[in-house]
């Protein structure tokens, strides 16, 4: 009886072995589909962020230059030029630009039109925090007492930032 019953239990074990290879073949073929899904869902989902960040981005610009006139431009040498319009009252499409780069870890000023005094204690401040969207805050602040009368310093300069730590280029316009 136990030699039967052992029997059956041989006959069951060789039945199932004779199976599993099939079972494992369609259970690799199940895993392969599943990552593909998953890979082709994840590189959706990015895409679709990505595309979603872009359009924030491109929908920021459009508000901005309608806002402030302000505009990128983008030249040799990695400069990039921002430009402002109304900032004067009295001319309001008036031009204020200023340009910069990036010179290894820190940002240098190319170009500043009108030069504003406090140019150097703004990109002091810039290169220490790395806030280069405070920066374009500050500078445009500057442009706007500049154009208002001011010596276009305020309270944008500190003594201690405008201690000789920014980097200017000779060749301003």
């Amino acid at each position: 009886m136990e030699a039967e019953q052992a029997l059956e239990e041989t006959n069951a074990a060789r039945e199932l072995a004779e199976g599993l290879p099939e079972q494992l073949a369609a259970l690799r073929e199940r895993v392969g589909e599943e990552r593909t899904a998953i890979e082709h869902a994840k590189n959706k989902a990015t895409g679709t962020s990505a595309m979603a960040k872009l359009d924030a981005l491109r929908g920021a610009s459009a508000m901005y230059a309608e806002r402030l006139g302000l505009r990128f431009e983008y030249g040799e040498a990695e400069r990039l030029r921002l430009v402002f319009k109304y900032v004067d009252a009295r001319a309001p499409e008036r031009e204020f630009t200023f340009a910069v780069r990036l010179r290894g870890t820190a940002y240098e000023v190319m170009e500043c039109a009108p030069m504003l005094a406090s140019i150097d204690a703004l990109l002091a401040e810039c290169n220490r925090s790395n806030d280069f969207g405070k920066f374009v805050r500050d500078a445009r602040k500057a442009f706007v007492e500049l154009a208002n009368g001011d010596d276009g310093v305020g309270a944008l300069a500190s003594p201690r930032a405008s201690a000789g730590r920014a980097t200017r280029s000779n060749s301003r316009r």
